[in-house]
């Protein structure tokens, strides 16, 4: 009879353990299913005066690893246009006015470069700023957690060239879209 009981508690142990096994390896295929972006990990790499990042992506938490694969120094600097505007309204109605404002400072006419700022758009004042990194340098990673309500946003890098213009106005800007629909992403925890 101590036998049978015995060998009856073995099996009713050794099959509660194969179940527990069956479902932590449901869960982790259902975790799997999850990709990267859905999980709010998005990669960022920059080449020259280009960023090379997903046109759309998923809003509020994201965890953005970027990659400075150029040779000199760059950051991220995240913008959420107003409704309507984008890239292009940036090209005709935003750099000129910060390119000839750095024109006349580094000929030394301050107060024409002040005045430089008078022909930014009303709209400008509109855009939300929201920061990324700091200056990287040629071939490091910065990994940042933000969080990014839906919207159009513009990433950019301004740093200065040695001849005084701004890398945007090189065109190191890029268009992206958060979308309305969000990551899986938890918020940080601080300790």
């Amino acid at each position: 009879m101590r036998t049978i009981i015995t060998f009856s508690v073995f099996l009713l142990t050794l099959f509660s353990c194969k179940q527990k096994e069956k479902e932590s390896k449901s869960e982790q295929t259902q975790i799997s299913k999850i990709s990267p972006e859905e999980m709010g990990e998005d990669r960022i790499v920059s080449q020259g005066m280009e960023f090379f990042v997903a046109n759309t992506i998923y809003s509020r938490w994201n965890k953005l690893t970027y990659e400075n694969e150029s040779p000199e120094a760059h950051f991220i600097l995240m913008d959420l246009y107003p409704e309507g505007k984008n890239t292009r309204n940036t090209k005709e109605e935003v750099l000129p006015p910060f390119d000839e404002n750095m024109k006349l400072i580094m000929e030394g006419d301050i107060d024409n470069a002040v005045a430089a700022f008078g022909k930014l758009p009303h709209w400008f004042q509109e855009i939300t700023y929201i920061g990324v990194t700091g200056p990287i340098s040629p071939h490091k990673i910065a990994t940042s957690t933000i969080y990014l309500e839906p919207g159009l946003y513009i990433m950019e890098c301004y740093m200065k060239m040695a001849d005084g213009t701004w890398h945007t106005s090189h065109c190191m800007y890029k268009e992206i879209i958060f979308t309305k629909e969000s990551t899986k992403m938890e918020p940080p925890r601080y300790i």
